[in-house]
């Protein structure tokens, strides 16, 4: 019960704070002196008279030169055909892995960071691979040796990309 008329007056307490507040924020709106009337108007009429950027953009007459702008120039020759040469397949080697956990792929990316081989990590559905995008078999004869040290089995296929 009591808890009941402790918030009923909290409500109207803070209502009747709420519309003092209100008042005092619009006193100066409320009343108005001769002066301050016709300050107030004059002020409106500036504002309404004062053109906006997009009229004043509107009004600029143009001008004998143009500002430097990068120009692309384009042609296309339809009547000539060309022969495109078909894309030669790339050499790479796919690093085959017994393990496919993470522990595994993070070790695998920092033995392949250490020996400077750029490769790329694949995930497809359940299987991840990787190529390495090198033709020297001894390092990756290396990494395949590093490897075991890790126990990861792992050995290296030459593929076309």
């Amino acid at each position: 019960m009591q808890k009941n008329i402790t918030i009923a007056i909290f409500t109207i307490l803070s209502m009747v704070l709420m519309a003092i507040f209100y008042f005092l924020l619009d006193f100066d709106d409320i009343i108005y002196t001769d002066d301050t009337l016709v300050q107030k108007t004059k002020k409106l009429e500036q504002t309404k008279n004062k053109p906006s950027w997009n009229e004043k953009l509107a009004k600029v007459k143009t001008r004998d030169f143009y500002y430097p702008v990068n120009s692309l120039f384009i042609q296309i020759n339809l009547k000539k055909k060309e022969i495109i040469k078909p894309r030669q397949p790339k050499e790479s080697y796919r690093l085959l892995i017994d393990k496919n956990d993470r522990y595994s792929f993070f070790c695998i990316q920092k033995t392949l960071e250490n020996f400077a081989l750029p490769f790329i990590m694949i995930k497809e559905k359940d299987t991840n691979y990787i190529i390495i995008n090198s033709y020297d078999t001894r390092k990756l004869q290396q990494v395949v040796d590093t490897l075991k040290q890790y126990n990861i089995k792992s050995n290296f296929k030459k593929v076309l990309i």
